[in-house]
């Protein structure tokens, strides 16, 4: 199949593994490994020049300085595994697969522990048409299979496709069209855009041979030209003359005689060029066929000795088979039948005895097989045997283990009770002793509480005796101040007094009710008692305590709360909390200016919202009213001890509400009163 031989071409025109290529001839090389002292620089002279040889298909020499190499590589895993590539690929050449499996599984080996991905992908693949030479297709496909399955996630496309082309191969090997359809289709499928001149080249060759298949010849004859195209595109000369023998042979089954001559021709002297005996004899023997197939016999008889000369030199028992068959046909075709005869019985002889060979050499690699197996299958049941041995010796030392435990365990649990007794006997006096201790203690806690009980009550008349006593005379004083304003008759300078008064005792006021309430807080005097409160009548009644303060700084009161929101709240501290506020806007309202009151309802919240023009805070202010605020003026003078907000944000999270505060210095402040609604109350999580 040419789709095979093209396969084990694209094996051995691969990259090399490891081995750069060199401009330097064989010459120089040799001349410069007379002088290297180092054993790295020797090294790479004797991959370089193995790989020279290795091009021009001389693998005596080629195994000669892969020796020498082995013999100075030392602790270079990496070139250890370039050399054992290359013996592979000699005794893979010799038909010994057996050694060539061998070495090309320790090049893999010491690719892996290198990590080396690349050479690892292509050392597997050899491994692979190894198999296939070994006639072991079924391993064959095993091995490239798992190259594919780790290259179709590595995003290796071009190497992916080569892997492709050799499952095609091994299967068309097996007369197995569907899985080579559908390989096939998957090779197509790649993404070719970025793909190299060689993958190129192999994909046009591909299809070129199945439009043949298909007897479209002209039309693979357009394939085959565009991969002798990309051929050229690689620069280099054995991929060249691949694609001239594939368009030379389509020429010649189009019976286009003379063009198939010419590129046959061109082979030949690129081979010549190359040094390659097996090229030249393989161009010489197409040009034999095609010569004979123009009627020119004596032409094809010329060149058909000498395609069998070349490859007697080069020692190819295949094209020796070849090129005898071929010389044979073309001896009969030039009446001279008793040289075709012998010929032919030459011929006979050597096909029996390379059959002989292979097939001893398949015997001996299916008994390499065979006893690795058996070996495998001898060291596992070995294995075994030792797992059984090894897990009666453990179980034998467990036994023995578990009575010594079972020994130490009787002690020491004897000793263990022998403590608990001592033990308990110990804690029960103890616990006598504490006994009588802590009755002594509730005695005295019972004392301390009645003491604390008694010094409770006290603590509730005196603030209640404070509250009744200090803001009944200031109450008074207030009535007074009034009367004496009310009376038209008083003196102005006495009006000035007055009216100084009054803001004095209004402040005396606000100081008392705050810190009594404050107090109450602090001492758990204050008991909530929610209920469902509509808002409009409770700010109506508070702006009406707060209206002669209003008048006084001639501030405007802009009203905007729905008359159907309400809150669960606790009317009486509500009422504390909104006053709070609203004396806050007032006093730090300059006189002229304007306060908004309004609501906006939510989902199980209402927000009560008042809106001041006064002169704002800092953030760093608004930061510490959280903690302890600082006493500040207001714009007409008035004082108080910082306890406002303080109290209103106490009295709002007892009752499940949150105070927030927005503010600007000399752009008025925005206090948000968020409260519970009815329908948060009643939360199947809230109960």
């Amino acid at each position: 199949m040419r789709l095979l031989h093209f396969i084990q071409v694209l094996v051995l025109l691969g990259s090399t593994a490891g081995a750069q290529s060199t401009k330097l001839s064989v010459a120089t090389l040799k001349a410069q490994l007379l002088v290297q002292q180092s054993d790295s620089a020797r090294l790479q002279a004797y991959i370089a020049i193995a790989q020279h040889y290795f091009d021009v298909d001389q693998y005596d020499s080629l195994y000669k300085y892969t020796k020498e190499g082995l013999r100075v590589v030392n602790q270079s895993r990496d070139y250890r595994g370039d050399l054992h590539y290359f013996s592979a690929r000699y005794y893979r050449q010799r038909g010994l697969y057996s050694q060539a499996i061998t070495f090309t599984r320790q090049a893999i080996g010491y690719a892996q522990t290198a990590n080396a991905v690349k050479k690892i992908v292509e050392f597997q693949y050899t491994l692979a048409v190894i198999y296939s030479d070994a006639g072991d297709l079924s391993r064959a496909i095993d091995q490239i299979g798992e190259n594919i399955r780790y290259l179709t996630t590595h995003e290796d496309i071009p190497t992916l496709a080569a892997n492709y082309l050799l499952i095609i191969a091994l299967y068309r090997e097996l007369k197995n069209p569907s899985l080579e359809k559908a390989y096939t289709q998957k090779y197509f499928a790649l993404d070719k855009r970025n793909w190299p001149a060689v993958d190129r080249m192999y994909a046009s060759i591909l299809k070129g041979e199945i439009l043949e298949q298909k007897g479209q010849f002209k039309q693979a004859e357009g394939a085959y030209q565009e991969g002798l195209r990309y051929a050229r595109l690689t620069n280099s000369p054995f991929r060249v003359i691949d694609a001239l023998e594939v368009v030379g042979i389509n020429l010649r089954n189009q019976q286009r005689y003379k063009l198939a001559i010419q590129l046959f021709d061109a082979q030949f002297r690129k081979a010549r060029a190359l040094k390659s005996r097996a090229l030249m004899a393989i161009a010489k023997r197409e040009l034999a066929l095609s010569y004979l197939a123009s009627q020119r016999p004596k032409d094809a008889l010329r060149e058909a000795r000498y395609a069998l000369y070349l490859f007697r030199q080069n020692k190819q028992p295949d094209g020796i088979i070849s090129s005898l068959g071929t010389l044979m046909t073309i001896l009969k075709a030039n009446g001279q039948y008793q040289e075709a005869l012998g010929i032919y019985e030459e011929q006979q002889q050597l096909k029996e005895n390379t059959y002989s060979e292979r097939n001893a050499q398949k015997l001996a690699y299916m008994q390499a097989v065979f006893d690795i197996k058996t070996k495998e299958k001898t060291i596992k049941l070995l294995q075994k045997n030792a797992q059984i041995n090894l897990l009666k010796t453990l179980r034998q030392q467990q036994q023995l283990t578990i009575a010594r435990q079972t020994q130490l365990a009787a002690a020491v649990i004897i000793g263990l009770l022998l403590t608990l007794i001592g033990s308990v006997y110990f804690f029960l006096r103890k616990s006598q002793r504490a006994y009588s201790e802590l009755t002594h203690q509730q005695e005295l806690l019972q004392q301390t509480a009645n003491e604390l009980t008694e010094a409770n009550a006290v603590k509730n008349k005196l603030f209640s005796l404070i509250g009744h006593d200090l803001r009944s005379p200031l109450a008074s004083v207030k009535v007074t101040i009034r009367q004496i304003q009310a009376n038209d008759d008083s003196f102005p300078a006495a009006r000035l007094l007055v009216n100084r008064l009054e803001r004095q005792v209004d402040n005396m006021l606000g100081l008392l009710t705050n810190l009594l309430d404050w107090s109450m807080i602090q001492l758990n005097g204050f008991h909530t008692f929610s209920e469902s409160l509509l808002l409009d009548p409770l700010i109506g009644e508070i702006l009406s305590l707060v209206s002669e303060q209003l008048q006084q700084k001639q501030l405007t009161v802009i009203n905007q709360i729905d008359k159907t929101h309400s809150a669960m709240v606790d009317k009486q501290q509500l009422c504390v909390v909104i006053h709070n506020i609203l004396t806050n806007a007032i006093k730090f309202t300059h006189p002229g200016g304007y306060i908004r009151i309004q609501s906006i309802g939510y989902e199980d919240i209402v927000e009560l919202q008042i809106r001041d023009t006064g002169i704002g805070m800092s953030a760093e202010q608004i930061e510490a009213l959280a903690t302890w605020p600082e006493v500040r003026k207001g714009t007409m003078g008035e004082s108080g001890i910082g306890l406002g907000l303080r109290i209103c944000r106490e009295m709002l999270a007892r009752q499940g509400g949150h105070l927030l505060i927005e503010s600007k210095l000399n752009k008025g402040t925005l206090v948000r009163i968020q409260l519970p609604t009815l329908s948060y109350q009643l939360k199947p999580d809230m109960a």
